[in-house]
């Protein structure tokens, strides 16, 4: 598992938030996430979708989507001018009454590399950036840390008739403020997209 150390999260854009977005909202009102060191399955935003979701992680993610469109427009592409060009990401949240910590991974063209492609089993492991937004108290603040591993289903239909042959897990421990990120292909463990990120005890910094 490879091991990052808390300089190598940054202080990343914005820090702010007018009002709490949907995951936040609904960690408030859910309470604390139970036993959040137990290894979960991310789950997965369509960017370009209209559920309120989706609007959250397109805050998050906001300057990197826009220079993503840009990329499309750079190369003669003007189907997505005004519009999401197409994204996608996967994320994993962590609810506390009081604060909620969202970890996400953007997967676009633009901003991605090729790690393993699967066609056999329908899967594609990619690197991309991640993100880690914390709420709390009014407060939005985020930090970027190293690309990770993304898995991305290239045949849906052959990928998903076991829902446990290739997924992607994260898990919390609140004692030593880690995050740790598996991936698991054809039902085992991808040794290279194991990750430990420890998080700051607080955000770097925050705005009203």
């Amino acid at each position: 598992m490879r091991q990052f150390s808390r300089a190598t999260l940054s202080l990343a854009l914005s820090a702010w938030m007018a009002a709490g977005p949907a995951t936040a909202q609904e960690g408030r009102a859910a309470g604390t996430t139970a036993d959040p060191q137990r290894m979960r399955p991310l789950s997965y935003t369509d960017l370009r979708s209209e559920r309120p979701e989706a609007a959250t992680y397109r805050e998050i993610w906001r300057d990197a989507l826009r220079a993503n469109g840009k990329a499309y427009e750079a190369k003669g592409d003007l189907r997505y001018v005004g519009d999401t060009a197409p994204a996608t990401e996967a994320h994993y949240v962590v609810w506390t009454p009081t604060r909620s910590l969202v970890f996400t991974v953007l997967n676009t063209a633009t901003g991605c590399t090729t790690h393993l492609d699967r066609p056999d089993i329908g899967i594609r492991v990619k690197l991309c950036p991640m993100r880690v937004a914390f709420y709390e108290g009014g407060r939005k603040t985020v930090t970027a840390g190293p690309a990770v591993c993304y898995l991305e289903w290239t045949n849906p239909s052959l990928a998903k008739a076991d829902a446990y042959r290739s997924v992607a897990y994260a898990a919390y421990d609140r004692a030593t403020r880690t995050l740790q990120l598996n991936l698991t292909v054809d039902h085992k463990p991808l040794e290279d997209c194991g990750f430990a990120i420890p998080l700051a005890a607080e955000p770097v910094s925050s705005q009203p």
